[in-house]
């Protein structure tokens, strides 16, 4: 669940970040809805954020959730930690 919520925000930054290159504030919000309060904060990770590295984010993101479902580096709740914790390592860099 915590890596569809991660790759929900991921999507939605990328989506956001598209239609702002394209047009408005008033354009992006219209198709990434969002409480008023919480709009100034996105629009400036929006625009800290470049497209290379939301779209290799995702791929990360998309690896990670594969990793999980194979079980490559364990087995259990144990590996899909250790997954979930580099997955998050690596976004954070």
């Amino acid at each position: 669940m915590l890596i569809g919520l991660i790759a929900s925000n991921y999507h939605r930054l990328a989506l956001a970040r598209e239609i702002l290159s394209r047009g408005s504030r008033q354009d992006m919000f219209r198709q990434v809805p969002m409480p008023f309060y919480k709009q100034d904060q996105f629009l400036a990770l929006v625009q800290r954020s470049d497209s290379v590295t939301i779209a290799n984010g995702l791929k990360r993101i998309a690896a990670a959730d594969l990793a999980i479902k194979t079980s490559l580096g364990g087995g259990g709740p144990r590996g899909a930690q250790l997954q979930l914790e580099m997955l998050v390592c690596e976004l954070a860099a």
